[in-house]
């Protein structure tokens, strides 16, 4: 009876020990879906997200149908730019 138990226990400790590096490795590849609207787009880039933020400035400023706020997000794309040190992607 304890060599079964004992058995079995190892078998979960050898699975738990096989999957963990596959599964950790899942949830880093796993990432948060970018903001789209113009708030959102702000507050990453506040949290200091500018690639995330300059992303979404820049679908932002591509799409005709969302011209709301356009000054506003070429601003804010170009200051991300100059954090990420991508200025001369300005022009």
């Amino acid at each position: 009876m304890k060599t079964t138990t004992m058995n079995s226990r190892m078998l979960l400790l050898a699975l738990g020990l096989t999957l963990a590096p596959g599964l950790l490795a899942l949830a880093y590849l796993v990432e948060a879906p970018l903001p789209t609207d113009f708030d959102g787009l702000q507050k990453a880039f506040g949290a200091g997200n500018f690639n995330d933020a300059f992303v979404g400035l820049r679908k932002r400023l591509v799409d005709e149908k969302q011209s709301d706020h356009a000054p506003e997000s070429l601003g804010l794309a170009v200051q991300a730019l100059a954090r990420l040190g991508r200025v001369s992607e300005v022009d």
